[in-house]
């Protein structure tokens, strides 16, 4: 793996599309589109991973209008969170579905460090991802790009 994979300020992610089983996921050089790292997704998984309930009992499900998560250290002390633009247009999505591109925004230490965009594209899920904002350098790259292939993983999923 190229060592300079963490160091970059922009990134382009996005879901492969001819994939037969399971999903894929590339995260390129914004610029000329080397692939600096992939990601495979397991096939046939009938239920997310992911589910966020009202209490400890697991019985009630919420449901947000505004995607949000919270980025945790690993004594589960909030780092930062990544989170969709508005409100607004966060409804406006759920009933437009793929006509209007997402646009996240990533904060730690209380100040915005970078942002994931949605490319509008009827077929192949992309986003842009910058962290030059990040002058600072407060935000890891890897949780980073993480977040970008949990949004390629969850999003696609809902489209």
């Amino acid at each position: 793996m190229n060592t300079d994979v963490f160091s970059m300020n922009r990134y382009l992610a996005r879901r492969k599309v001819f994939k037969l089983l399971g999903g894929a996921f590339t995260i390129h050089e914004p610029d000329r589109l080397d692939v600096v790292a992939y990601v495979r997704q397991k096939a046939f998984k009938l239920k997310e991973d992911i589910t966020v309930f009202t209490d400890d009992s697991m019985r009630e499900e919420l449901l947000f209008i505004r995607d949000q998560w919270e980025i945790l250290d690993a004594n589960e002390e909030v780092l930062g969170r990544i989170l969709e633009d508005s409100t607004v247009m966060a409804l406006l999505r759920r009933f437009a579905s793929n006509l209007i591109p997402q646009r996240f925004r990533i904060e730690a230490d209380g100040h915005e460090v970078g942002s994931i965009r949605q490319y509008f594209n009827p077929f192949v899920l992309k986003y842009d991802v910058d962290f030059s904002m990040d002058t600072s350098g407060v935000l890891d790259r890897r949780i980073g790009l993480a977040l970008a292939v949990l949004l390629l993983a969850i999003e696609g999923r809902q489209s």
